[in-house]
């Protein structure tokens, strides 16, 4: 349109700007799109009544709530620009038009019944004005516009009540008490609910001080329609009891009773269940004796409520007490009484516990309800009793009860677990007569196919499954490619290997491709002191030689075709003599599988690993350990080292296997920043860099932190290295002096592969990948001209760093730039991803230092982690340093997280604040995240529809059809006329096969907005289907 309007280049007038506004009233969007292009032409200004003109079409129309921010936006446009002042008249004018869908009940009731009613629709409309301020916390504006409008439009008590919450929500007592006391000289009397909504306010605020001032200000100043409840006792006694003001507490339940407030069943249950929250125990049994005194006994829901406290706490004997005392007072326990305990038992472990209770229950004559069954099945399911809880699921079966449908779904999946076909078909047979009989059948066949692939295994315990559920998404258990590359071969079956493991044995993550235990050499006798690293366990590589063991060397092939070794590999060796035993690696460690891993090191594979598994991974000098009984991938960059969760465990293994001296006097210390390498990371600034040097301000002997341009040091101090320069648009200014450091990297790796198992991999043709046979294939056919120039560049690398950091000096870089693909993710990584990582990896391997990647906490839920080097030879100040080091970091990363700022969002209410993350990981495509925040907001405020609908889209992009269109209908209950619910709601049906009802969804969708394009495809789609 404004591309046509271009091409007519007729001169704008107001009137005819007027004229043809006024000829597209009723397209309010074509409208508004004209007004917009006639501002931005030449020799022509909108004066006041085209203003006038826009602002009547946006008000008028039936979206008018989803323009008001416009017409808001014009008012203070004109208002700046000069165009004469908004008369008062308009903008009650506007207000009016804008409220008439909210007005009261009794103003709607009104106009059907034709009664005419003392307030009118202007006061309504200010305050909800008023109101809207006040939710926004902008109490200010709103008191500031109260105070200009109340001569022309006179409040009601509803509009000082507005402003007195405001206040109040604002944690402004003092400007609250003004307005109440004014509304008390006008006439208006506030009600107790006012009272009472204000002095909680306070008290959940933890303003307890000004919730008792305004307490006795009710007392002393209210009427006999606002002095204090029962209600309000409680409200203030509860308050006191959790701020431990027990001796305030007391007087003032004195006080009530005194007064002639005698406290109801309510009131005592309020002050007990607050009482078991704040832990006071034996307060609340004086109270509870107190009811009874009083001639109020406590009923079964006040019990539950002091059990339920108990029960959480796991306070077993005073649980049973309570029942007991229950029995003894005639008051008989209700279904959730026994839920709860339980529910106590199986968190306890204590099975015999469970079936006690449910066995009192029967003696007792209490029904069984859904909710104890799916307790005890879930119960029984995680504590390995798996025949019982197909009993008791057969029950359920018999019995005809209805399962939610969260709990149809985990039964489901517990019953593949263990294989029993037979279950996993009476139980989705009877799920069809509640739920979508298609989707239940095909989400049950799925479950048949996975248990019959299981069939002749092991069974796989809900213990194990548990753990894999909860850690399904922790960044320990993913999944890293680098994890085991010792070279090319390394890579080719092992992860093969892992993800058929993961179907068959999921307890270990994969982490092991063989299970044995090699003893540890027997302790010195008395009185020698304990070996260093005796108690704990760590796991190895496929690639040390083990005696009477085949080295696998990550390929079946390779373990086919090679004999089993005749010695333990030197470094093991060393291990098992100071107290080791030996059961993967990273992930085994990250999983807490074992207390530390050795492995081996050639262009990242420990230090990348370390980093996406958050934990400690050290790189040690080129050759300072033995490789004797290692199979060699690269000689001049293989480099044996470990992993391990604990800095001080990594120290106690660095010394034996460096074979290092206990004690050496200490060195100071300076920190070097690779500034430019942190412009490589996604990781902001303030969780690496500035937490280490908050961490160095806090400890002794360390010099200032000194900050460096790596890239230029390295390119003027490794001259042969521009031989192997390249130019690439792709990489940042400066980092192909790296990317061409990295290269050599990889050529050197390449020609020592070849050069050791060249003869091999012609022989025997071993079964690869297809990525990794092409990068064998590329490794094998390549002619190495330039090798003297490879092994030039490492001398002068190496020559570099012990120049910058000469005795005393770490210099710091991020281990990786990227994050780690989640577990059992699709995609792989991308060139990009390589050639960032090994940048940052050939500093180490090509100068042959030492590394320790240490981990700093999350980003985004992933790992972040920052690499420590040092020059060839320094390995025991490294270690020493990490040692010393690491307690102030993870003190300064906990600060740092817990002082993230916020967004700015104006201040807006917790839940819209909750919306807004919510949408922001949605844009993200991190829709269990989006879920997470959309549900927390929904918690604070389950009367927004907005909120429902957006978790419907989240649901949608996760595939959770059932739960989608939940909250769909949710949404329309709060909304009848919210499009998007429908489309989603059509959406989610046609998804779970239901297509009348996907076809009622979309066509009422058009009803509402007939030119909706996704309705009307959808609904010609599902007409054919059903036709």
């Amino acid at each position: 349109m404004e591309k046509s309007l271009d091409q007519l280049g007729l001169p704008l007038t107001t009137p005819l700007v007027m004229d043809l506004l006024q000829r597209l009233s009723l397209e309010e969007k074509i409208a508004f799109r004209f007004f917009t292009w006639a501002a931005t032409q030449p020799n022509y200004a909108h004066e006041p009544p085209a203003y006038n003109q826009m602002i009547d079409i946006l008000s008028s129309t039936k979206y008018k709530v989803k323009q008001f921010r416009i017409v808001c936006d014009m008012l203070d446009y004109m208002k700046r620009s000069n165009k004469n002042s908004v008369p008062v008249e308009v903008l009650l004018l506007i207000l009016r038009q804008y409220t008439e869908k909210y007005l009261t009940h009794l103003q709607k009731f009104a106009k059907k019944k034709r009664i005419r009613v003392k307030t009118q629709p202007e006061i309504n409309a200010f305050n909800l004005l008023l109101d809207a301020l006040c939710k926004c916390s902008l109490v200010e504006d709103a008191q500031a516009l109260f105070k200009r409008m109340k001569k022309r439009v006179k409040p009601d008590a509803n509009s000082y009540n507005i402003l007195f919450f405001g206040w109040c929500r604002v944690r402004n007592p003092k400007r609250g008490m003004r307005v109440l006391e004014e509304m008390i000289q006008l006439g208006h009397t506030p009600d107790n609910f006012t009272y009472n909504t204000a002095i909680d306010t306070f008290c959940k605020a933890g303003m307890v001080s000004e919730a008792a001032e305004l307490f006795e200000f009710m007392r002393t100043n209210g009427s006999t329609t606002s002095s204090p409840t029962a209600k309000t006792y409680a409200i203030m006694i509860v308050a006191l009891i959790h701020n431990n003001r027990m001796q305030e507490c007391f007087e003032l339940i004195g006080h009530m009773i005194n007064s002639g407030c005698l406290p109801d069943v309510s009131t005592y249950k309020e002050m007990i269940e607050g009482m078991c929250l704040a832990g006071k125990i034996e307060e609340a049994y004086k109270f509870l004796e107190e009811m009874g005194n009083k001639g109020y006994p406590p009923d079964v829901v006040t019990y539950n409520c002091f059990l339920k406290v108990l029960c959480d706490n796991q306070k077993s004997d005073e649980a049973l007490r309570l029942y007991q005392r229950m029995i003894d007072v005639g008051c008989m326990p209700s279904v959730q009484t026994y839920n709860m305990l339980i529910s106590m038992f199986f968190q306890m472990g204590d099975v015999d516990g469970v079936f006690g209770t449910w066995q009192e229950m029967d003696k007792r004559g209490c029904a069984h309800d859904i909710e104890t069954y799916c307790i005890m099945i879930d119960g029984l399911f995680s504590c390995n009793r798996v025949e019982d809880a197909c009993l008791l699921l057969e029950d359920v079966v018999n019995k005809g009860l209805k399962l939610p449908y969260p709990k149809f779904d985990s039964f489901l999946m517990q019953l593949s677990a263990i294989g029993n076909i037979q279950a996993i078909h009476k139980l989705s047979e009877h799920m069809r007569k509640f739920y979508n009989p298609s989707m239940a059948r095909r989400f049950a066949l799925n479950q048949k196919r996975m248990s019959m692939r299981l069939r002749g295994k092991k069974p796989i315990m809900s213990k194990t499954l548990n753990l894999i559920k909860t850690n399904a998404s922790n960044p320990k258990v993913l999944i890293v490619a680098g994890i085991t590359v010792a070279g090319i071969i390394v890579l080719a079956e092992t992860s093969r290997r892992r993800r058929k493991a993961m179907i068959f044995n999921k307890e270990d993550f994969g982490a092991f491709l063989e299970r044995f235990e090699l003893i540890p050499f027997p302790q010195p006798p008395p009185p020698a002191a304990k070996l260093p690293l005796s108690g704990l366990t760590f796991a190895i590589k496929d690639i040390f030689d083990v005696e009477g063991y085949i080295t696998g060397f990550g390929n079946p092939d390779w373990q086919r075709t090679h004999e089993p070794a005749d010695k333990t590999a030197v470094a093991v060796t060393a291990l098992l003599k100071n107290g080791g035993s030996s059961s993967g690696s990273a992930v085994a460690v990250a999983a807490e599988l074992v207390d530390f891993a050795l492995g081996t090191d050639t262009i990242g594979c420990m230090r990348i690993p370390a980093s996406f598994c958050g934990i400690l991974g050290f790189r040690p000098s080129h050759g300072a350990v033995s490789t004797v009984g290692l199979v060699p991938n690269s000689q001049s960059l293989d480099a044996i080292g470990c992993f391990a969760r604990d800095p001080s465990v990594l120290h106690r293994v660095g010394h034996v296997l460096l074979q290092l001296k206990a004690a050496e006097p200490r060195r100071v210390r300076r920190v070097v920043f690779a500034d430019d390498l942190f412009q490589l990371s996604k990781v902001p600034k303030e969780k690496t860099v500035y937490v280490i040097c908050k961490a160095i301000e806090k400890l002794s002997g360390y010099q200032p932190p000194k900050h460096i341009k790596f890239v230029q040091y390295i390119a003027s101090n490794v001259p042969s290295l521009k031989g192997f320069g390249q130019h690439s648009t792709n990489l940042q200014n400066g980092i192909s002096t790296l990317k061409a450091l990295s290269s050599v990297m990889m050529s050197l790796q390449s020609y020592e592969f070849k050069t050791n198992h060249e003869e091999w991999v012609k022989d025997v043709k071993p079964r690869l990948g297809p990525e990794i046979s092409d990068h064998v294939r590329a490794a094998i056919n390549t002619t190495y001209e330039n090798v003297k120039d490879l092994y030039k560049v490492r001398t002068e690398m190496r020559a570099a760093l012990q120049s910058l950091l000469k005795d005393d000096g770490i210099l710091v870089i991020p281990t990786v730039a990227d994050s780690a693909l989640k577990r059992n993710s699709k995609k792989g990584y991308s060139a990009e991803f390589h050639d960032r990582a090994y940048i940052l990896s050939s500093i180490a391997s090509m100068s042959g230092g030492c590394q320790v990647s240490v981990p700093l906490g999350k980003h985004e839920d992933c790992p972040v982690s920052v690499s420590f080097i040092t020059y060839h030879g320094a390995d025991k100040f490294l270690l020493d340093t990490v040692l010393d080091m690491y307690a102030s970091l993870q003190e300064q990363v906990s600060i740092a997280s817990n002082s993230e700022p916020l967004p700015d969002v104006n201040d807006m209410d917790a839940s819209e604040l909750l919306k807004e993350k919510g949408n922001a990981a949605f844009k993200g495509m991190q829709w269990n995240k989006a879920v997470k925040y959309y549900s927390e907001a929904i918690k604070l405020n389950g009367t927004n529809a907005a909120y429902y609908n957006n978790r419907a889209a989240a649901y949608l992009a996760l595939g959770c059809f059932q739960q989608a269109e939940e909250d769909c209908s949710k949404a329309i209950s709060l909304d009848k006329k919210n499009v998007k619910a429908y489309l989603r709601r059509g959406t989610a049906r046609e998804s779970l096969l239901c297509y009348k009802g996907a076809l009622e969804d979309f066509k009422y969708a058009l009803v509402l907005e007939p030119q909706n394009k996704v309705a009307n495809l959808a609904e010609k789609r599902l007409r054919k289907l059903i036709t």
